[in-house]
């Protein structure tokens, strides 16, 4: 409840509520989501059978500046523990595509999030697959659906329904790093925050990557798909 509406109900009796939805429209929407799953997913399933090593893989941007968190730390007890911040407003994104079973990812750095920056990754990520194809998983902002987005022939685009970031496993490790890189430390320079992004992910090991990663993982056992969680 906001200020102006917690003073309404308070001195005037005024009760502002959100305006509910009619369960008929609640079903429809959630009818349509599953709708478009199903036909990815159908999709996806006729491209695994004519091409059995396709690869999936996950992605998503983060956005790395000067905003960083404080976070716990041993101190002397009793003591009073201050650190040094740094304030400012310049960030770049780092654009990750993510395999959490074999743990391997495909990174760019960009200053921006549009279409244009979009199009870089992917013809980016389509060289560094060589000759694989590739399901890339991805929400569905704006600039990863637009008109103009050139998508390379080797790469198939999925989106899982909206408002599910708990369905890419990249978000998990994007907290990873800005917990152990960044927090509590000070960097002088945006230069510096990128070199010690780019430094922590080259040193990450692909068996590191994939257990901060495979929280949800697909798995086939007699032509049947199950969902395991961690």
């Amino acid at each position: 409840m906001s200020l102006v509406s917690g003073w309404a109900s308070t001195h005037c009796g005024f009760l502002f509520a959100k305006r509910g939805t009619h369960l008929k429209e609640r079903n429809r929407s959630r009818f349509k989501v599953m709708l478009k799953l199903k036909n990815s997913l159908k999709k996806t399933a006729e491209l695994s059978q004519r091409n059995p090593d396709i690869r999936f893989l996950y992605f998503d941007q983060g956005r790395f500046g000067f905003h960083q968190d404080q976070g716990k730390g041993w101190f002397k007890k009793g003591s009073t523990p201050t650190f040094n911040h740094k304030i400012g407003y310049e960030n770049f994104y780092a654009y990750s595509a993510l395999d959490p079973i074999k743990g391997e990812h495909y990174s760019l750095f960009l200053p921006y999030v549009n279409t244009e920056m979009m199009n870089i990754y992917l013809e980016h990520l389509s060289e560094e697959l060589h000759d694989d194809m590739a399901v890339l998983i991805l929400d569905q902002a704006g600039y990863h659906t637009a008109q103009h987005l050139e998508i390379p022939d080797n790469i198939v685009l999925m989106h899982p329904p909206p408002y599910s970031p708990e369905l890419n496993p990249v978000e998990r490790r994007w907290r990873y790093l800005k917990r152990h890189v960044f927090r509590n430390r000070l960097y002088l320079s945006i230069e510096a925050i990128m070199d010690s992004l780019q430094d922590e992910m080259r040193e990450m090991s692909a068996t590191k990557i994939s257990g901060i990663s495979a929280q949800h993982i697909w798995q086939t056992r007699n032509g049947k798909y199950y969902y395991l969680k961690r």
